[in-house]
């Protein structure tokens, strides 16, 4: 940065040493080649040292942007799962690709530009004051007086913008989702025309903010050319009407006219990168408040030494979602064995799903503990790395089907054998040797080419693909045909063989006939335990 402020400064007085040759010619002493090659020289670095500048800082600004969005999804991926549940998505979208874009490389990049450029306006000034102090000082006030209009009336409007774009960002992203996710019905029901209008609002009102920001910064730059166009003339018929000696007169035009050559963009760059810098604080703001929020601190716990040979332990625990007066859950106590399969029913609203996240230790109770063999955390990563997990709500990932049975595998660690073996386990074999391509065969975005039942079946290898110790089940076949709902459960059924405990969350009690123990939750409680084996029912 100082190494192109000296640049330019070597560059001016070549350049004015060049002028004051040429009008004060002397064949003996007679040094313009010289000069002529030593700008040239000059200008050829100085090229250099701007590429190299540009260059460094960039990839500064790059490598800042990369570490930042990292941290910033890292947040979002070890958040509280209570938290995330709420989550706007659209407003995640935009925190992650357009806040995070605009602060890092809008506002840093433009922050660094801004000193770079007022290093070198400073440097030029003190060059010019060294030659004409008066006359550089009279045109140091006139700039000084326009910049300080500029940023009392420009740059509140600018921040004004900055947060109506976030805004508009936002909303766009959230109404391009709704037209994506909700397409079938959107069709269905004729609102084609509705749902692009929510679009468009948002789209046009970003591109009318938009023009005005552009209109805007152009406008100080036409204010400087005018301003020192004037000032140079008017310099210009002071100089004349003085009778100014013509070398004298010609060093110091020549010595203004590089300095504006240069100064000029240099000006209008810094009031550009001023008001963005103003347009992008909202989002700053809006970071600072996402990384300082306490529900995207980590909730999750090590437990190196974490083991499961006895039992699920939950005592006198109750929960209630944030921002919420009301217990979903009041004084749960529950044991699951090693080797139990259990099953939990309850009408809709009744909080079993609630009471398995609990389990998995996703939720955290706000009374109680849920301990794996009364000692270790269920809200920690190796408990996790013991679960197998299938829901009916389940999420299939745009790709093939062995992207989607080895969930988050790289390509090259992929235990094919295992995938086979998950496959039968699940009885998708059929199912697979009807596909094109097999296993390669690309199922779409959210599974849209397959059936209720191969989806289900391909949660299911998936969770088996985990080797878990347990597998919990989340209505993972309440959206299916009783048929179907009954060849998954005998397939689960059978793969008690290989140790598992299983729990199984549902609304039908009659696929639970395979369980040892049916537990029957209604308004936040356990009503009461149904041993099936034993024909026995234990109220609570």
């Amino acid at each position: 940065m100082m190494v192109l402020a000296l640049m330019e400064i070597l560059a001016a007085s070549l350049i004015v040493a060049m002028a004051t040759q040429i009008t004060a010619f002397d064949k003996e002493t007679n040094t313009l080649p010289f000069l002529a090659v030593a700008c040239l020289i000059v200008f050829v670095v100085k090229g250099g040292v701007t590429l190299l500048d540009s260059y460094v800082q960039n990839s500064w600004i790059q490598s800042l942007i990369l570490n930042f969005k990292k941290r910033l999804v890292t947040r979002y991926t070890e958040m509280d799962y209570a938290y995330q549940i709420t989550l706007n998505s659209g407003r995640s979208l935009s925190v992650l690709y357009n806040d995070a874009d605009i602060y890092m490389r809008i506002g840093l990049t433009s922050a660094g530009i801004m000193l770079s450029e007022i290093s070198v306006f400073l440097i030029l000034i003190a060059y010019l004051l060294y030659l004409q102090p008066a006359i550089t000082a009279v045109l140091l006030i006139m700039f000084l007086i326009m910049g300080g209009l500029f940023i009392l009336y420009l740059v509140p409007t600018f921040r004004k913008w900055g947060k109506t774009v976030q805004e508009t960002a936002q909303a766009g992203y959230q109404k391009a989702l709704q037209i994506l996710q909700s397409y079938k019905d959107i069709l269905i029901f004729g609102k084609t025309n509705y749902f692009i209008s929510l679009y468009m609002e948002q789209s046009i009102l970003r591109a009318q903010v938009t023009v005005k920001s552009a209109v805007a910064q152009v406008l100080p730059r036409a204010c400087i050319e005018v301003i020192f166009v004037t000032f140079f003339a008017g310099l210009v018929m002071v100089f004349l009407w003085l009778d100014y000696d013509v070398t004298a007169l010609t060093t110091v035009l020549s010595a203004y006219l590089y300095a504006g050559f240069r100064l000029l963009p240099g000006l209008n760059r810094m009031i550009i990168q001023l008001n963005n810098v103003k347009m992008s604080e909202a989002s700053i703001e809006r970071i600072v408040l996402e990384l300082n929020s306490p529900y995207h601190k980590s909730v999750y716990l090590p437990a190196p030494k974490l083991t499961f040979k006895q039992a699920i332990n939950v005592t006198d625990v109750s929960f209630s979602y944030p921002k919420k007066d009301v217990h979903v859950l009041h004084h749960i106590d529950l044991e699951i064995k090693k080797g139990e399969f259990i099953g939990i029913v309850g009408e809709t609203g009744s909080g079993k799903s609630t009471l398995l996240h609990l389990l998995l230790g996703l939720l955290l109770p706000n009374e109680g503990t849920v301990l794996i063999d009364g000692k270790y955390p269920a809200n920690s990563p190796e408990w996790h790395s013991k679960i197998g997990y299938a829901a009916q709500n389940f999420h299939l990932i745009e790709g093939s089907v062995v992207d989607n049975v080895a969930f988050g595998v790289p390509i090259d660690e992929r235990d094919m054998e295992l995938v086979y073996k998950v496959i039968k386990n699940a009885e998708l074999g059929r199912f697979i040797e009807k596909l094109p391509d097999g296993l390669d065969t690309q199922i779409g975005e959210k599974g849209a080419m397959v059936s209720g039942g191969e989806r289900q079946r391909i949660a299911l290898a998936r969770a088996l693909y985990q080797q878990p110790e347990i597998l919990m089940l989340d209505e993972a076949t309440s959206a299916l045909d009783l048929e179907t709902e009954k060849s998954i459960m005998n397939t689960i059924e059978h793969l008690r063989k290989e140790d598992l405990t299983i729990i199984a969350v549902t609304h039908r009690l009659d696929t639970l006939k395979a369980a040892d123990r049916v537990i029957v939750v209604e308004n936040g409680s356990i009503a009461k335990e149904i041993h099936e084996k034993k024909r026995v029912v234990v109220t609570r």
